[in-house]
C-alpha cells in the first residue's frame, strides 16, 4: 500500500506551514520522511537546497531540522529543565549557555515553575511544551510540529499560537504545523497544506483553504453550499 504519492511540499525560512488532513491521509508519514525516521521509496529530500534522501535522522537534525513528537518522547528520570539542557547540549551548547537556554525556553512557554520537575510527571499538555523546548534549544533552522495543541485546554491554545509565530519571527525558522486543532492552524500558519489519501488535495493561504468547498468535504466531512 502507498502511503504517499506525488507529494511536493516546501517550507521556507520564516513561514509556517499547516498540514492538515483526515487521518490516514499520510501526514505524519511526511514528517517521519523528512525527518530521517522513514525512508522513501521514491523521490527527493532536501535541506536549504541539498540532497539529504539518504542521510540519517541525527545528521539531518544537528543540520538544522528538528521535530517534537505527539507523545513526548521526554527522558525520564530526568527534569523538565534538564530535559531541555540534554537537547542543547547535543548540538554542541557549552553548559552554562545550555542551562541558561533552557531556563529562557521554559519561561517563554509557561514552564518557569515546573523546571526542577520530573519530566515524566508533567501533565500531557505541558508535555508537549517541553517537547517544543527541546526542539528550540537546538536552534533549529526548521521545525517540524506534530500535534503541538494536544492535551491543552482552550484557554492555552492562543499562548501556543504565540509560541509557534515566535519560532518563526523571534528565531527566524521555518515550521511545519501538524495539528488536529483547526483554529490552531488557521491562526498560527501562513499557509496551508491539505491531505488526503496520500496526496496533496489543496494549497493556499488560511482563508483560501476555508473558502475550499473540496477541503470541507474532506476534511470536515460536510460540503459547503
Amino acid at each position: 500500500m502507498q502511503a504517499l504519492e506525488g507529494v511536493s511540499l516546501r517550507v521556507d525560512r520564516s513561514e509556517v506551514v499547516g498540514l492538515i488532513g483526515p487521518n490516514g491521509a499520510g501526514k505524519t508519514t511526511l514528517v517521519n520522511l523528512i525527518t530521517g525516521f522513514d525512508v522513501p521509496d521514491s523521490g527527493r529530500i532536501e535541506l536549504d537546497g541539498r540532497e539529504i534522501t539518504a542521510w540519517s535522522a541525527v545528521r539531518r537534525a544537528s543540520s538544522g531540522l528538528a521535530r517534537t513528537f505527539q507523545h513526548g518522547h521526554l527522558f525520564a528520570g530526568l527534569s523538565a529543565i534538564e530535559n531541555v539542557e540534554v537537547a542543547a547540549l547535543g548540538v554542541g551548547a557549552r553548559s552554562s549557555h545550555a542551562h541558561m537556554r533552557a531556563r529562557e525556553l521554559l519561561e517563554m512557554l509557561g514552564l518557569g515553575d515546573r523546571a526542577d520537575h520530573d519530566a515524566s510527571m508533567l501533565p500531557h499538555g505541558d508535555e508537549s511544551k517541553l517537547g517544543v523546548a527541546r526542539a528550540l534549544a537546538t536552534d533549529p533552522r526548521y521545525l517540524l510540529m506534530d500535534e503541538p495543541a494536544a492535551g491543552l485546554s482552550e484557554p492555552e491554545l492562543p499562548a501556543l499560537v504565540n509560541v509557534i509565530r515566535s519560532v518563526r519571527d523571534q528565531h527566524r525558522a521555518g515550521v511545519l504545523l501538524i495539528d488536529h486543532n483547526v483554529t490552531v492552524i488557521m491562526e498560527a500558519c501562513d499557509r496551508v497544506v491539505v491531505l488526503d489519501g496520500g496526496r496533496v488535495l489543496s494549497e493556499g493561504t488560511p482563508e483560501e483553504i476555508r473558502a475550499n468547498p473540496r477541503v470541507a468535504a474532506a476534511y470536515l466531512g460536510t460540503v459547503r453550499a
